[in-house]
């Protein structure tokens, strides 16, 4: 394309350092697509669970050179969790056309954010949970008291589980003057589901005066 130059004073002495200039032309294009959510999935607490991630936009716009719209294998919106997320994430993205390889491609796309929900809940799971004698009846000062075992394996909610510091059962230690055991019932903690055990076997000795 030759250039010339106008709007330029008479008196002013002018030269062209190029006389021409190449411009290529492209042709533009537009095109529909699915917006995609992804995010993390490593991030998520464990024992947590992800239910249904919904995006506020669901399809876009391209717009850009017809090869460049054409490369577009996807449009996804990338929400960035923090380690260990265990509540629900609202996040306001950027939406990012890639290729075929995930590289970005330099197109337009309206609209050009999303807000992306992802509901995140307590997943069911066990822990092992120390198991706690105690004692009515009498004073445990005055005997050395065993479980049959130390912890008790108790399922349910991991956000109910990540509450419990100990398993009591209690020993009823009413006549009790020379060694001896119980079989006592563990009894399953609010919001959980069950624990093994279900009893124990608490041995009752009397200490030395």
């Amino acid at each position: 394309m030759a250039l010339k130059v106008s709007g330029l004073n008479r008196d002013l002495t002018y030269k062209l350092a190029k006389s021409k200039v190449t411009v290529t032309i492209y042709k533009r294009t537009s095109a529909y697509y699915t917006v995609h959510t992804d995010y993390n999935k490593d991030a998520i607490a464990d024992g947590y669970t992800v239910g249904t991630v919904t995006s506020s936009v669901n399809n876009v716009q391209l717009m850009g050179r017809e090869s460049a719209v054409n490369e577009v294998e996807t449009v996804v919106a990338v929400a960035q969790l923090k380690r260990d997320t265990s509540k629900s994430v609202t996040q306001t993205v950027t939406l990012q056309a890639l290729d075929a390889k995930g590289h970005p491609v330099d197109v337009g796309i309206s609209p050009q954010v999303t807000t992306v929900k992802i509901p995140v809940t307590a997943g069911t799971g066990t822990k092992q949970v120390p198991l706690k004698i105690k004692t009515k009846n009498g004073s445990a000062s005055n005997f050395n008291l065993t479980g049959s075992v130390n912890e008790i394996t108790v399922r349910g909610k991991i956000d109910v589980l990540n509450k419990l510091k100990e398993i009591p059962v209690t020993v009823d230690l009413n006549g009790v003057t020379a060694a001896s055991s119980q079989d006592v019932t563990v009894n399953t903690p609010d919001g959980t589901d069950s624990v093994n055990p279900t009893t124990v076997t608490v041995t009752i000795t009397p200490k030395e005066q």
